[in-house]
């Protein structure tokens, strides 16, 4: 009878961690994006892209370039801390894609 409530305690625990986070980490992108470095950096991502680059996907692009330096040149650390990163970047790379970045016209 434990079991049967723990496993279904555990699923809605679960999503309603990962809507906080979603929703918290909405908010703070938005609030970065309206930043002026933010949307420097996306007139600079747009010139050197020859594309309208918008400050959320600045930040994406930012974000995913971080996600590939950590996992690249975390080579003197535990295998955890690199799988983690290589995760991050996963996680990175599929944000970008959604924001409709990579995508071929």
């Amino acid at each position: 009878m434990k079991t049967s409530v723990c496993s279904s305690v555990r699923p809605n625990l679960f999503s309603i961690l990962s809507t906080l986070v979603r929703r918290s980490s909405f908010s703070l992108v938005q609030s970065l994006a309206k930043l002026s470095a933010v949307r420097s950096l996306a007139l600079l991502f747009s010139d050197v892209m020859d594309e309208h680059i918008s400050p959320r996907q600045a930040l994406c692009i930012v974000n995913a370039v971080a996600a590939l330096l950590l996992t690249v040149f975390s080579l003197a650390v535990p295998l955890m801390f690199r799988l983690l990163c290589l995760a991050w970047l996963f996680v990175a790379l599929r944000q970008c894609k959604a924001e409709g970045l990579g995508e071929s016209e």
